[in-house]
């Protein structure tokens, strides 16, 4: 019997398709900022002209002797059948990626396929950011990048395990990274607490499903005055399992969650110009394995009687690289 080297078909037979790999168009990438608060699909030309190449065995069957076979070709045939087996299980080991589809998502019992917390994981975002200004009446949109890196492990007050998260930033991806924030995160057995200036939400809780809501801001002094817009968020998840397109990255695996979207009023009717108007709005898109790959939250409010302009910001951030 002949037996084939799967690794010597890896490192052999496979390079002429990886070379002629076909991938999801992308758009090109935006570069803003605050502290922000895989994976075209690969696919192979195995019947084009080139592409053929590597499924020799299927010019053997078109040029194949008639019965009898000589000993020769029988042993050609046989080793050729063989090679022909082999190939689904080969190219499932030479071409598995590390994408957003390599981890088993189990919603009923566990959320960190989500949120990867591995010490170096990381994220890059490209973040689209506008400021309004109502005393000087002003919009300002600037764009840069910022990167969320899992930096270190420490306990908390309370005797939990926790994470500390550092945010570089740089203005476009040309320029080197510098330190910008923090953030810390701390898994419980039944939710994901995200602590930044201060502030703690419950960004993610069990079981993951549709149509499940909580209360993502319940840790939040919200009865302060300055602090009154975070009362009562109620986080819910959807699309769970469904693919999302940032318009930097296709990711295959995502749940959403629909955080707030409450407004009132709208200063761009003229009818309405001499009332006072909000926008508060929280969206976030978690990718399997990936974490944190999409984000859109915008609050702005408009007093006239103050100014006839708008005063807030919306920012909008888009994984384009992970690790």
């Amino acid at each position: 019997m002949i037996l084939v080297s799967a690794k010597a078909i890896c490192l052999s037979g496979t390079s002429k398709l990886h070379s002629k790999r076909i991938s999801k168009p992308r758009p090109l990438a935006g570069l803003c900022c605050k502290g922000g608060g895989l994976d075209g699909r690969i696919q192979y030309p195995l019947f084009t002209r080139h592409g053929n190449r590597a499924f020799g065995f299927l010019r053997y069957f078109r040029a194949a002797p008639a019965w009898p076979f000589s000993l020769l070709s029988m042993m050609r045939f046989l080793r050729t059948a063989l090679f022909a087996a082999l190939l689904p299980f080969v190219f499932t080991a030479c071409n598995r990626d590390d994408d957003d589809t390599t981890v088993t998502v189990d919603p009923e019992h566990d959320f960190t396929p989500f949120f990867p917390l591995q010490p170096g994981h990381f994220v890059t975002y490209d973040v689209d950011s506008t400021r309004w200004d109502a005393l000087g009446c002003t919009r300002t949109d600037t764009r840069c990048q910022l990167r969320y890196q899992v930096a270190d492990t420490f306990t908390d007050a309370r005797g939990r395990r926790s994470y500390r998260v550092d945010i570089y930033y740089r203005k476009q991806d040309t320029l080197p990274w510098r330190n910008h924030q923090v953030f810390y995160v701390t898994p419980t057995a039944q939710a994901i607490e995200y602590e930044q200036d201060e502030l703690r939400f419950i960004k993610l809780v069990l079981p993951v499903a549709n149509d499940r809501t909580w209360n993502g801001t319940q840790l939040i002094a919200s009865n302060d005055a300055e602090l009154s817009y975070f009362r009562d968020w109620m986080f819910k998840y959807d699309n769970l399992g469904e693919p999302f397109d940032t318009e930097r990255k296709y990711y295959a695996n995502t749940v959403t969650v629909d955080a707030v979207n409450r407004s009132q009023g709208n200063p761009e009717d003229p009818a309405q110009r001499n009332n006072y108007a909000y926008r508060t709005y929280l969206k976030e898109v978690y990718a399997n394995n990936v974490g944190l790959v999409f984000r859109e939250f915008t609050r702005w409010t408009y007093d006239p009687s103050i100014a006839f302009c708008r005063r807030g910001y919306s920012v909008t951030m888009r994984a384009v690289d992970n690790k």
